[in-house]
């Protein structure tokens, strides 16, 4: 196991706790209850809307809106205290650093209970050609991915869809190709029942004019030459496909390392993996 995939185990591995009433001032004319509020947050957010998640309707009772405050004091992973901007500036040490959010919306770490997480960090590293609104743009695309990844490296992704284009027409790999020379390119369609080798993708996987059309798919060809145009239909994409090797471990890392700064982007703070 690599050292990232281990980091990765303990990082998800990890969750916030947040005690409801520990320390906790309130808000508005609400008092302190006679309690003193701990000293020496590790970090506070001031000036923001924190979203508490309280009260907690019982069961059967209608849920009440959410109190928001506007300051949130933590020390050792954990909520201190929440309350106004004035309250949790008590919990200041000599260490803690302060943030001023701006009036921000701050929320709890969100939890993603079923994800393909090293997955969906491939996808991410993948060609999208989903939007592209023209052929120019999509063999631009294709060009700008293929010379960021080393020779040798096959290209995945894709999602295009013809039919947004002016010509509404079916890619070939001639289109593609000039740009590709280094890299072996299989590209699906949005539908997934198609999709685009280059010349280089359909070498490796030694597919030719005389090769014949598998059960259930369909090897597109120049109607003149009869030479493979690099679109694949249906089960004919397994002949690409099948030669496409395994991601290795460090491909395997980069996939996670970018799942990771995604998921940093958007507030997931755990995942279960599937």
């Amino acid at each position: 196991m690599s050292r990232t995939l281990g980091a990765f185990i303990l990082v998800m591995g990890f969750s916030m706790g947040m005690p409801t009433n520990a320390g906790n001032p309130q808000s508005g004319d609400d008092k302190l209850r006679g309690t003193e509020l701990p000293h020496g947050a590790d970090l506070i957010l001031l000036h923001g809307k924190i979203w508490t998640g309280e009260p907690v309707a019982a069961r059967g009772e209608t849920p009440a809106p959410a109190r928001i405050v506007q300051a949130v004091a933590i020390a050792n992973g954990r909520i201190l205290a929440v309350g106004s901007d004035e309250e949790i500036r008590t919990c200041k040490g000599l260490n803690t650093v302060v943030v001023d959010l701006r009036g921000r919306l701050v929320v709890p770490g969100l939890a993603d209970s079923h994800v393909h997480f090293i997955q969906g960090g491939f996808q991410l590293l993948e060609v999208d050609l989903k939007d592209a609104p023209s052929e120019e743009v999509f063999v631009r695309r294709i060009a700008d991915k293929a010379s960021t990844l080393p020779p040798g490296r096959w290209m995945r992704g894709g999602n295009w869809d013809e039919e947004a284009w002016p010509s509404e027409k079916l890619p070939d790999r001639w289109l593609i190709d000039p740009v590709t020379l280094h890299t072996p390119v299989f590209i699906s369609r949005y539908d997934g029942h198609a999709g685009l080798a280059n010349s280089l993708a359909l070498k490796l996987a030694g597919v030719t004019k005389n090769t014949r059309d598998p059960a259930g798919g369909v090897i597109v060809r120049d109607p003149k030459s009869g030479e493979p145009t690099g679109i694949l239909k249906d089960r004919a994409q397994d002949l690409v496909a099948k030669v496409i090797p395994r991601p290795t471990e460090s491909e395997m890392e980069e996939a996670l390392r970018t799942a990771l700064k995604e998921a940093a982007r958007v507030g997931l703070t755990s995942v279960h993996m599937h």
